[in-house]
């Protein structure tokens, strides 16, 4: 459905990325993650057609996404521009999607529209962050395309609506399947109903899959350091011992290096938002390693 083909994407002289090669499935929620300025918001418009790569190709469906009305009727793109017509009331919004989308769900609309007492005889401009974030998320999915774009979908919803959204999209995703491209920062709140997980990292992508495959990837150790120490010593961990409990993450593969686990070692996965800040930790370490340094040096 999509294909990326040695994209390179370029604002003057920095590169947003580097000849990245992707597919990702017709059917399914994909979650993009990545730190701020990885690139989630440039690739997601390559895709709907809204940007044009420096070099390589965008596909969706084998057509190059820029400039292609084909891609256009069949991809939407929700963020915090898509705000239809800020000075008209939200039902004239349902109108024009109804027109522009043959999949457009009109009576789900009003239904979610009433469900979220949103007052369609307003306009844009005069709704609350939230409420703006929950019309353009409802109108995103009520058009059903058959790729769905959204950029921090949620940004400004509180927990209750977020967690609503969510249940919807899990339904919609099941009773009409098509492919969900979902960016957020509300990683732990998401992570069960992503079935694949792309990571962008340093201009390229770091990781590509199912997002089980993530999921299993790493684990961590947790008890006193010299229980720790003495479990992992075949794998030659550093070990703080300046702290009463340590916490060691390590790929799951490795446990197969190390002898029966003692009582004292405490072994959980890593969660999908923890496995991603761990993949893209810096190689000078975290904030405790910077301050301690800075110490070091006053």
């Amino acid at each position: 459905m999509i294909e990326l083909r040695e994209v390179t994407k370029r604002y003057g002289k920095q590169n947003v990325f580097q000849q990245i090669t992707l597919d990702l499935p017709s059917e399914g929620v994909v979650g993009l993650i990545g730190r701020n300025g990885a690139g989630k918001s440039t690739l997601l418009k390559m895709i709907a057609g809204h940007l044009r790569p420096t070099s390589g190709d965008v596909l969706v469906d084998q057509e190059r996404s820029f400039g292609s009305v084909r891609v256009a009727t069949r991809t939407v793109l929700v963020d915090e521009t898509f705000n239809l017509l800020p000075t008209t009331p939200l039902s004239e919004g349902f109108d024009l999607l109804k027109r522009a989308y043959p999949k457009w769900d009109e009576a789900l609309a009003h239904q979610l529209a009433t469900h979220f007492k949103l007052p369609l005889d307003r306009t844009m401009d005069r709704l609350s962050t939230g409420m703006k974030a929950t019309y353009r998320l409802l109108c995103g999915i009520c058009i059903r395309a058959d790729v769905t774009l959204l950029d921090e979908p949620m940004n400004g919803m509180d927990a209750t609506v977020r967690e609503e959204m969510i249940r919807f999209i899990v339904k919609e995703s099941i009773h009409y399947p098509r492919l969900f491209v979902l960016s957020s920062h509300h990683m732990e709140e998401i992570d069960a109903l992503l079935s694949h997980v792309v990571l962008l990292h340093d201009r390229k992508i770091q990781f590509v899959g199912e997002a089980d495959d993530l999921r299993e990837k790493y684990v961590v150790i947790s008890g006193a350091p010299d229980r720790v120490a003495n479990w992992l010593q075949p794998l030659e961990r550093s070990i703080d011992y300046t702290q009463p409990f340590v916490h060691v993450t390590i790929e799951r593969q490795q446990l197969e290096r190390l002898d029966e686990k003692p009582s004292s070692v405490t072994v959980r996965a890593l969660p999908l938002n923890e496995a991603y800040v761990h993949m893209t930790r810096s190689n000078e370490g975290g904030i405790d390693d910077v301050y301690d340094r800075a110490i070091r040096n006053v």
